[in-house]
């Protein structure tokens, strides 16, 4: 089975800045779900402004995430549930949920920096378009830059992409880009029929029961 990521994406209170660390005792508790294969938490580089922070797991299946949801327990939905509040700065967050399609996203997550893409297909574009140009591009950073990259699709029918791609730095990523060895077409041709939300994040994996 494919496997699932449930992403959620939301501007950081103060606190949540300082020691992010704090806010994961929700997260921690679900370390022992059946079918959870990690999790991960963390804040856009600093670099960039620091303005978003994530939320990240890694389920087995969608059937095993949507067991999850059904079979939790209030508590421990509520408990996540306040420590993302706690973590957000008063603005509502976004939640997505991908089911995988190409590559494995576990080795771009666990990289120093993790490269998270948001690929939103234009009106009027085909989501067939914007997931073949996302393959493409995908398959250029991976087997020609040699990083580890994969690409899910939103499990709610909006042809909504995740692409992750692991690097060593920031600067490893822009050197790459500015000098590298492959042709940045597939990356100009993916932005003409999607808009990319682009962003540079340091994860913390949690520790899985």
């Amino acid at each position: 089975m494919a496997s699932v990521v449930s992403l959620t994406v939301f501007p950081p209170s103060e606190t949540f800045l300082k020691a992010h660390e704090q806010y994961t005792a929700g997260f921690d508790k679900i370390s022992a779900a059946d079918g959870l294969i990690c999790a991960y938490h963390g804040l856009q580089d600093q670099e960039e402004g620091a303005k978003q922070g994530y939320f990240i797991t890694v389920w087995e299946s969608a059937k095993r995430l949507k067991m999850f949801r059904e079979t939790a327990s209030e508590k421990l939905v509520s408990l996540a549930g306040q420590s993302l509040k706690a973590s957000a700065q008063g603005a509502e967050f976004k939640q997505y949920q991908f089911i995988s399609v190409q590559g494995d996203h576990v080795p771009a997550f666990d990289s120093k920096i993790t490269e998270i893409v948001i690929v939103t297909p234009h009106d009027g574009v085909p989501k067939e378009v914007v997931k073949e140009a996302t393959l493409k591009a995908h398959g250029v950073l991976e087997g020609v830059a040699g990083r580890p990259a994969a690409v899910s699709e939103s499990i709610d029918g909006s042809g909504v992409l995740l692409v992750s791609v692991g690097w060593e730095s920031v600067a490893q990523h822009r050197d790459t880009v500015k000098n590298g060895p492959f042709n940045p077409s597939a990356i100009r041709e993916l932005r003409g029929v999607s808009d990319l939300g682009m962003s540079h994040v340091s994860l913390k994996k949690n520790s899985v029961i």
